[in-house]
């Protein structure tokens, strides 16, 4: 009992980060920063003393450990986006009970692309026209995620081209000194392929026929992966399945010269529980019942009565000004489900509450440019404040109106701008349909004063 007692008060109490901040950086976001570091800044009703009292908002508590091993992942990530020459520097201040954190950056110049070639695709794609649509540019900083993101979109379209085996190996040769890298994409795309046998696994009650009429994948078709996404959501949609996988049974290229160009697919799934529907009949009839006196009818010999003139109504709407508003990107998408079955909708590659709050000032104008990459519609829903859409050039859309919902088509982007003049605090949007909001279609924005 001694000597716990002699630990305890030499134990340090525990800090909350009432303040997270970044000094310095241009080529990254505060946002994305923040999403690589784990020292993390609590709520807002919990970092400003004019509501922190009332004891609402999460608080996150500080670690000194973790506080230092995220200047080394901010190293990292500056270094991974083409930086290789930044600088991290910390300060804290602490008082008994918080922690305010900020963190200084000397990004230095980038390491820039000097060279990207594409090699491997001659007589397939138009190779000039493939490397202006690539994520990755000559002249811009040399960020890896970038060229895999330029190898991912190459391997996409070679796959839905009729290329199911096609892949892409990433060579680079990245000077810190001189700030130059060459990049080189070396894609091998393997045999073009057709579907052959389409084979159907884990059936019990649900016809084979009804399953074929649902898949987008038929023999003969050239071989396009999206077709094999497409008939994993088709099947899930139909509502008797658990589990849908529609995958390649030859999972191997065919080794030397090509003797049968088709490939076959196996489309596995698991039944879910039957379900039980009651239905049951009634009459209903005005025989037999009571009348009942529910109104008088009278009418006078008075002249008709002229109604005044509906009084006139005039409402000027003044748009809020594009000019200098914030650009906030919006991506809703839904991936192709797991091997346990299992999918989410996404807002920006992540769903709720997964990802990060975003963010916005007091008074700020924010232009919202929302993408749908799904196969729905997805009314946009947001707490607290009204939009007017606008079109690419940041003039509203006539008839002009102040929103709070707007209808996001199928493949489409819309654009809206936004005020946030007033009630700072955390707002929620999602989409309007609840069952894709509860899927993960949702997020929150924080509005600071």
């Amino acid at each position: 009992m001694l000597a716990a007692s002699t630990v305890l008060p030499a134990q340090e109490q525990e800090r909350v980060v009432r303040g997270l901040s970044f000094v310095g950086n241009k080529a990254l976001d505060d946002y994305t920063l923040e999403s690589a570091i784990a020292t993390t800044k609590s709520s807002a009703w919990a970092r400003y003393w004019i509501v922190r009292w009332l004891g609402l908002g999460e608080k996150r508590y500080f670690n000194e450990v973790e506080f230092r091993r995220d200047v080394v992942r901010l190293i990292l990530l500056y270094r991974q986006s083409g930086y290789m020459n930044a600088v991290v520097d910390t300060s804290v201040r602490r008082t008994a009970r918080d922690v305010y954190a900020t963190f200084r950056i000397h990004e230095g110049d980038p390491v820039r692309v000097a060279r990207l070639d594409v090699r491997g695709v001659d007589g397939i794609f138009d190779v000039a026209r493939l490397k202006r649509e690539l994520p990755l540019q000559v002249g811009d900083p040399f960020n890896r995620f970038l060229m895999q993101a330029s190898a991912d979109s190459i391997v996409a379209r070679l796959r839905n081209s009729g290329y199911p085996y096609a892949e892409v190996l990433r060579n680079f040769d990245s000077e810190a000194g001189i700030l130059k890298a060459e990049v080189e994409l070396d894609v091998q795309p393997g045999p073009r392929m057709r579907i052959g046998e389409v084979e159907i696994g884990g059936l019990r009650d649900v016809d084979t026929g009804t399953v074929r009429r649902v898949t987008s994948v038929r023999p003969g078709n050239v071989f396009n992966q999206d077709a094999l996404y497409q008939t994993q959501r088709d099947l899930y949609g139909i509502g008797v399945f658990n589990s849908v996988n529609v995958i390649l049974l030859d999972s191997i290229a065919p080794q030397g010269p090509p003797t049968d160009s088709t490939v076959r697919v196996l489309v596995q799934v698991a039944e879910g529980p039957r379900h039980q529907v009651r239905f049951g009949g009634g009459y209903g009839s005005v025989e037999f019942r009571s009348i009942e006196q529910v109104m008088t009818l009278a009418f006078s010999a008075d002249a008709p009565m002229t109604p005044p003139p509906p009084p006139s109504i005039s409402r000027v709407l003044t748009p809020p000004s594009a000019v200098g508003a914030t650009v906030v990107n919006f991506t809703l998408g839904l991936p192709p489900v797991d091997s346990t079955g299992h999918s989410e909708f996404q807002v920006n590659g992540l769903p709720y509450p997964k990802a990060k709050p975003y963010l916005a000032s007091l008074g700020e104008t924010q232009l919202w440019v929302i993408k749908n990459d799904t196969k729905w519609d997805h009314p946009f829903h947001l707490h607290g404040y009204f939009f007017m859409a606008v079109d690419e050039k940041g003039e509203p859309l006539r008839p002009m109106a102040w929103k709070d919902t707007i209808n996001v088509p199928i493949n489409q982007t819309v654009r809206v701008l936004v005020k946030f003049d007033e009630r700072p605090g955390t707002w929620m949007f999602h989409c309007h349909i609840l069952d894709h909001a509860d899927a993960g279609m949702m997020g929150e924005l924080v509005l600071d004063p």
